[in-house]
């Protein structure tokens, strides 16, 4: 007996190999399962606008906040000085406007003077010129009128341009007060920026900055994991594209609480992946390799969990586990 086991153990064995992968290719026309899967929300980096040393910082890690609670607070008495600095370099363009407007006023009452010396002066002229044609004044006094009438007409167009300047000066005042007035909006903000306050509901990551840390715009310093958006993330393998449909119901289970099944529903599948770890890259990339071998290459699928983030706390990255029939005659659109 033992002599035809050992006869026949090369087909034995063939066969079982071919059973084997006969039944697992049948399995996944009808059943997909994965263990990369993970849990997630949305997480928003807290980095600040302004610089400086950190103050105040009245919460702790793992604490929880809300939308609008403070964070931190940066020292903010260089930004207040900033501000009474921007103050009073608006008030002093708006005197500077309110002088420049009374010249345009002086210029203006100066050019009324001189037409009323121009329009006087034409009409001497006008009367001795009838008078000369009548031989009634003599060539010195037309002379002398119409030099009087030259004199008040250029008078008049230097008034004029005396005008033309000082109304000029009061646009280039008013330019001045408009930049004055927006460097005095920015100090304000850049003021109201030094209380970093959190920008959704959720829980504080650990971090590391502490009281007195200097800390530099647009560098992340912590993160809030917020209460909203909780979803599955699953990576497919591509033998089970096939048959998913929007909204088809999903199982799964968390890490933290292996024992118990959870409803969840098929909300989308990356329509396409990368190929390459290409920096930048607009589609996401799934590692299909370990150090011995190669793997099939997998799909992001979004699953919601439905009302458990509200029934039980949910962690950030915890590991889970995808369960979820197919129907071979249906894709995902």
């Amino acid at each position: 007996m033992r002599d035809v086991a050992k006869r026949h153990l090369p087909l034995t064995l063939s066969v079982g190999l071919i059973a084997a992968y006969a039944v697992y290719q049948v399995a996944v026309l009808f059943f997909a399962y994965t263990s990369d899967a993970y849990v997630t929300s949305d997480t928003v980096a807290i980095a600040p606008q302004v610089a400086g040393h950190i103050a105040e910082m009245p919460v702790t890690e793992n604490q929880r906040v809300e939308a609008g609670d403070r964070l931190f607070q940066i020292d903010p008495r260089p930004y207040a000085l900033a501000v009474r600095q921007r103050k009073a370099a608006v008030a002093l363009a708006e005197a500077s406007l309110s002088e420049a407007k009374g010249q345009v006023g002086l210029a203006q009452a100066q050019s009324a003077a001189k037409q009323a010396q121009r329009d006087d002066a034409k009409g001497r002229l006008e009367r001795i010129e009838v008078l000369f044609k009548k031989n009634d004044a003599s060539a010195q006094t037309l002379n002398d009128n119409q030099r009087a009438f030259a004199v008040a007409a250029a008078e008049l167009q230097a008034a004029r341009a005396a005008v033309t300047v000082a109304q000029d000066g009061v646009a280039h005042e008013t330019a001045a007060l408009d930049a004055a007035q927006a460097a005095l909006a920015l100090a304000e903000y850049n003021l109201a920026k030094t209380r970093v306050l959190s920008p959704a509901s959720g829980r504080l990551a650990p971090f590391r900055v502490r009281a007195g840390d200097y800390v530099k715009p647009g560098e992340a310093v912590m993160a809030v994991v917020a209460d909203t958006n909780w979803r599955i993330v699953a990576n497919l393998k591509d033998v089970h594209l096939h048959g998913l449909s929007l909204g088809q119901p999903v199982w799964f289970t968390i890490a933290n609480d292996p024992w118990r099944l959870h409803p969840g529903t098929l909300v989308s599948v990356a329509p396409g992946v990368a190929r390459n770890p290409e920096p930048y890259g607009v589609l996401p990339y799934v590692n299909p390799s370990t150090d011995w071998v190669r793997l099939s290459r997998r799909f992001p699928a979004r699953i919601d969990p439905g009302d458990l983030p509200q029934r039980e706390a949910l962690y950030h990255g915890t590991n889970a586990r995808v369960f979820m029939f197919l129907h071979p005659r249906r894709s995902v659109p």
